[in-house]
């Protein structure tokens, strides 16, 4: 999939799926994922697409502004947004990052409990993260993994890792 956003470089990658009826209505599912890695010419704002998304931070470091709050997630950290609502992010420098936005089951449930809970940025990261830094992600992250860490994220920041709140009100 050829990637035409301003500040993205190569190797980056994004790829795209069709969710069935069934999965929009009765399953989580991920349309499109990726790697980035971007310099300081990136920048996305929109007012809002109906998707949930999840940034994980391989290195450097992206500035978000959604629903009030500005953030700025590092190296280890998730980020984890309602891009239904008007959002930018934007890279300071320079960052690597996977991403992946999804939608269906419980998706505004999970993603406005944890946000209120947490805020936009979370440190650590679950085990998925840490495996597919090895260079396995874009070959082997499947459904299934998107499943695994919206199902355990919770668990991950709270049992596991701890979580800190670093967001600003705007």
């Amino acid at each position: 999939m050829q990637i035409v956003d301003t500040g993205v470089l190569t190797p980056s990658f994004m790829d795209f799926s069709l969710p069935s009826e069934f999965a929009k209505s009765a399953l989580y599912y991920c349309p499109q994922f990726g790697q980035f890695i971007c310099n300081s010419d990136y920048r996305i704002e929109r007012n809002g697409i109906d998707q949930y998304l999840l940034i994980y931070i391989n290195s450097g470091s992206l500035c978000i502004r959604t629903d009030g709050m500005t953030a700025e997630a590092h190296e280890g950290e998730i980020a984890l947004f309602d891009c239904r609502k008007p959002h930018c992010y934007w890279c300071p420098d320079k960052v690597d990052f996977y991403w992946f936005h999804f939608n269906g089951a419980g998706s505004k449930q999970y993603t406005e409990y944890l946000t209120e809970r947490f805020g936009l940025v979370h440190e650590k990261q679950p085990m998925i993260f840490r495996q597919r830094r090895s260079g396995l992600f874009r070959s082997d992250f499947t459904i299934s993994d998107v499943i695994y860490v919206l199902k355990n994220t919770e668990w991950v920041l709270t049992l596991s890792w701890g979580s800190k709140r670093i967001d600003n009100k705007v």
